[in-house]
């Protein structure tokens, strides 16, 4: 199945912490794809994980066990951290360049490859 495929699966509900938000999206990606889990399960804590480890980057690279590689090294399927305007969130590479994302206010959606400087590889 290819990652399009996979994201297209993803069921688009209204947003919620820990259920339906960037890194349970990631997460359904990730575990589809490569059969993984790799990110926590923190419902309304999202706050105290990230506190935890400093950042988003941080706490995702701790759950990742691996430090975040170039943009232009990141293959489809792999995790995008995406900046936009100084708010962080995590999408997946899709074949098409794009980076799929879930948005606090305006659900999944894709947003262009210069909004990202780095991600972590799943390895699939």
């Amino acid at each position: 199945m290819s990652v399009s495929q996979i994201i297209s699966q993803w069921q688009q509900r209204p947003f919620e912490r820990g259920v339906t938000d960037c890194c349970a999206f990631v997460e359904y990606v990730v575990n589809t794809l490569t059969g993984e889990s790799y990110l926590p399960h923190y419902r309304e804590d999202f706050q105290g994980v990230i506190d935890e480890h400093g950042s988003l980057r941080d706490a995702v690279s701790y759950y990742m066990k691996a430090q975040p590689i170039p943009a232009d090294e990141l293959l489809p399927g792999d995790i995008a951290l995406v900046d936009i305007m100084g708010h962080e969130s995590i999408g997946i590479l899709m074949e098409t360049g794009m980076i799929a994302v879930v948005l606090e206010q305006t659900g999944l959606r894709d947003v262009r490859p210069d909004f990202t400087d780095e991600g972590w590889s799943v390895g699939h």
